[in-house]
């Protein structure tokens, strides 16, 4: 039996490698976005507020884009962001989505790094 050389296959360790630096940079960029749309929530939420408050109208721009729990809160960790499994998918749900499963294509090929033996041939 012919041995190939170690330069025409992936030496595992790197593939783990990769595999997780891509896991680990993908959830990063997904936990960054979070808190992106908690800020847009946030923002949107104190514009409809000047609008009915300064401008005494409540159908406005921003009125119908913000949620009355956004409306009501205090600070931007009173803002939380909707979870995936919703039934309206926007913006939100779409990135959410996008996220997750670039994070579990990085771990697929993590776990296929991890247990499957790499071939000689």
């Amino acid at each position: 039996m012919k041995r190939a050389s170690s330069s025409k296959r992936t030496p595992g360790l790197a593939v783990v490698a990769l595999s997780t630096l891509g896991a680990v940079v993908v959830l990063g960029l997904f936990r960054w976005e979070l808190r992106n749309i908690q800020k847009c929530n946030w923002l949107i939420s104190r514009a409809a507020n000047l609008e009915m408050q300064i401008l005494h109208k409540e159908s406005l721009q921003f009125a119908g884009m913000a949620r009355h729990e956004h409306l009501v809160a205090k600070c931007i960790e009173d803002v939380h962001v909707s979870s995936l499994f919703k039934w309206h998918w926007g913006k939100t749900q779409a990135e959410k989505v996008v996220y997750l499963a670039a994070i579990a294509a990085w771990l697929v090929q993590l776990w296929i790094a991890t247990h499957r033996p790499f071939n000689a041939a």
